[in-house]
């Protein structure tokens, strides 16, 4: 195992660093949080970021201290502003690999890194300089955190010390805060709204679940309310109210992105995401666990997977209707789906292997959208000549 480990750490250089600078920061939310960082090191403000030396309300600092920390050591350039984004994809790559193994088994737990590297817009963005990869990452570690709680709860057997008993709650929420500190209050709207209907699809029963739900929001605020304290402290009320007005716009349907007809994002990932998208379709909904896989299975780890499938189908919808919500044509608003999509994917692609379950579906699309990214890699290069001739 610790010899796939040292491969999957290989690949992961090999795929996200290399090259990062050779391509001028290309999308204007790159731009922003670099220069965000650019004038973090000018002007030494490092709690209120800043635009043109004017406060920048729309980002919190968590991301952009990242680059501004790159800047330090690399310098002000694309390979410093993209940098924190490849040590993402690193420990990414890892983090779904281990959780694969310990869930699944080895095979699944390579699926799933192939299903990273191997879907064109979950690849490329470890290698972009966007705040997303690592508020995803934030995102889904935090509510993953609370999983594991809920599942060591219901199946502990005797008594633990305090930090044995909630440790995954704690780092959990942490993780949590920490996502509300990259990209806003939204990272704590997707989680709750995940969490909660979660809640109601088992009818608001579970032992001490409220209870669960309410420490959690306590630590995940507990690092959150750090940040924000010391912005208050240092330029009054104002800064409150501020970030909370920008943080508003962010809820608004009406707002600058809202434009393009409302299957703009299941375009953007049904082909952005291949070839993990089309796999992910039949897992979209409900359990497909076959007879012959709850016969092989140990009980619990089977209990396990079903209901991972469970909190990632409720990631996907919520995290899907939210930005289908902005009518957004922005590709990087769909980016909270890769974690569900990638995960949901590699799920029918090892049952296929394992207990040949080959879903109708997934054998239609897979050749179609196949063939349209054939057609535009064959014909790519030539639109591109005749278009610096013109």
């Amino acid at each position: 195992m610790r010899r796939d480990y040292l491969l999957v750490f290989g690949l992961a250089i090999l795929f996200f660093f290399p090259f990062l600078g050779a391509v001028h920061l290309f999308d204007q939310y790159e731009v922003n949080s670099a220069e965000c960082a650019r004038e973090m090191l000018v002007t030494g403000e490092w709690v209120r970021p800043q635009i043109g030396f004017q406060p920048y309300w729309d980002s919190p600092p968590m991301f952009i201290w990242s680059q501004a920390i790159s800047m330090q050591v690399f310098g002000v350039n694309e390979f410093a502003a993209r940098f924190p984004n490849a040590i993402c994809g690193l420990i990414t790559l890892l983090l779904v690999f281990r959780l694969g193994s310990r869930l699944h088994d080895r095979m699944f737990a390579w699926i799933w890194v192939l299903a990273w590297l191997g879907s064109l817009l979950p690849h490329f963005y470890f290698r972009s300089g966007m705040i997303d990869p690592w508020f995803n990452l934030l995102v889904f570690c935090g509510l993953y955190g609370f999983i594991e709680f809920r599942w060591q709860f219901l199946t502990a057997k005797a008594p633990a010390t305090f930090w044995q008993k909630y440790k995954y709650m704690i780092v959990g929420g942490g993780l949590l805060g920490m996502a509300i500190m990259t990209m806003g209050f939204m990272a704590y709207v997707i989680v709750m709204l995940v969490l909660g209907l979660y809640w109601a699809r088992y009818r608001f029963r579970g032992k001490g679940y409220l209870k669960h739900l309410a420490l959690f929001t306590a630590a995940a605020w507990a690092i959150a309310l750090v940040w924000i304290g010391i912005g208050a402290a240092l330029h009054g009320a104002d800064f409150i109210r501020h970030f909370t007005n920008s943080q508003i716009r962010h809820f608004s349907i009406s707002g600058d992105h809202a434009s393009g007809f409302w299957g703009n994002q299941a375009l953007i990932l049904l082909l952005g995401c291949f070839p993990a998208s089309v796999f992910a379709l039949p897992n979209l909904w409900g359990d497909k666990q076959s007879t012959d896989e709850l016969l092989e299975s140990n009980t619990l780890a089977a209990c396990m997977r079903s209901d991972l499938v469970t909190w990632m189908q409720l990631l996907f919808w919520v995290g899907f209707l939210l930005i289908s919500l902005t009518r957004s044509d922005a590709v990087h608003y769909s980016s909270l789906c890769f974690f569900p999509l990638t995960y949901l994917g590699s799920v029918t692609i090892w049952r296929a292997v394992r207990w040949d379950v080959q879903p109708r579906i997934t054998g239609y699309l897979l050749p179609v959208i196949g063939v349209f990214w054939g057609l535009v890699a064959l014909f790519l290069p030539s639109l591109e000549r005749q278009l610096e001739f013109a």
